[in-house]
């Protein structure tokens, strides 16, 4: 059978066919966890881990290859679904890119 895992440990599958990641800019992550009634700790843990790449990164460390990473900052929900369904079937592979998030990341703190 098939099926999708989703969460912030799915990465840790053992033999996934493929693997997603949906990233987000930290400062509209902070907005969207904000916005949903999240407490500030959680949020600052969860912008953190963005912007170090951790989920990333770990995904890349065990899956190598099958790792698609999607950002949804600007992206429709309904576009970033069909991009996961690609991705799924095996039509699509989104490969990683350079991100600097970080920098923007302390950049933003500082300022606020």
């Amino acid at each position: 059978g098939e099926a999708f895992l989703v969460g912030h440990l799915s990465h840790n599958l053992k033999h996934p066919d493929s693997l997603v990641v949906l990233r987000t800019k930290p400062s509209i992550l902070r907005r969207r966890l904000a916005d949903k009634g999240w407490g500030e700790e959680k949020i600052s843990e969860n912008v953190e881990a963005e912007a170090m790449d951790i989920c990333l990164g770990e995904a890349l460390d065990l899956h190598g290859e099958k790792v698609s990473e999607i950002d949804t900052s600007a992206t429709p929900p309904e576009l970033v679904m069909r991009m996961v369904l690609e991705v799924h079937s095996g039509n699509r592979r989104y490969p990683p890119e350079a991100r600097n998030w970080l920098l923007e990341h302390i950049l933003e703190e500082s300022q606020a």
